[in-house]
């Protein structure tokens, strides 16, 4: 099983917000710090920055999150492309709130699932909806090692992200929680 330190490779999407289910404005584009770095020493500095943004807030529940997969910025970037020429067709107050929020544009592009390098899964299993004990997540565990290897667990506030290498999801006669193909792993 991999660890943490092997999801901080290669370029990835830091991620500190207030959940809508928090009592946040759930609009993570624009109510949100988020960093886009690559490798292992950057993800860690900005990671070390969010942890003490959500420290002075900390009457507000902050969560921070990373991409499980690594992002190819080549495709990223020729979609950046497309869409600052297509921003060239729109009125100039569509053009204006384009330039001026330019660095989330870039990330959203970066974020699109058709840009990422690696295509690992992600289960959200949360307690109450999908299990009822940690035993029936580590029973599910073992039935996905019949389909595919388990790359990392992590507890979670409410449950357990568990990542997997892809595999074809139509073959799993059993699953908990829900399967995302391109999704965001808490951290904290």
């Amino acid at each position: 099983m991999l660890t943490f330190d092997d999801f901080k490779t290669g370029y990835r999407l830091l991620i500190m917000l207030h959940r809508k289910k928090d009592g946040g404005h759930g609009r993570a584009d624009y109510h949100s710090i988020k960093y886009l770095v690559n490798g292992k020493e950057e993800f860690d500095e900005k990671l070390k920055r969010l942890q003490d943004a959500k420290a002075t807030h900390s009457d507000i529940p902050y969560r921070i999150y990373s991409s499980i997969n690594e992002r190819d910025m080549d495709k990223a970037i020729r979609k950046f492309k497309y869409e600052i020429i297509d921003n060239d067709y729109v009125d100039k107050i569509q053009r204006n709130r384009f330039y001026t929020d330019i660095n989330n544009r870039l990330i959203g592009c970066v974020q699109k699932p058709e840009n990422k390098k690696t295509k690992n899964f992600l289960f959200d299993v949360d307690e109450g909806t999908h299990y009822k004990t940690d035993k029936d997540v580590e029973l599910f565990c073992q039935h996905l090692l019949f389909y595919t290897n388990i790359l990392f667990k992590k507890k979670t506030k409410n449950g357990w992200h568990i990542i997997t290498e892809p595999f074809n999801v139509s073959e799993l006669d059993y699953k908990i929680g829900d399967l995302l193909k391109d999704a965001l792993l808490f951290i904290e």
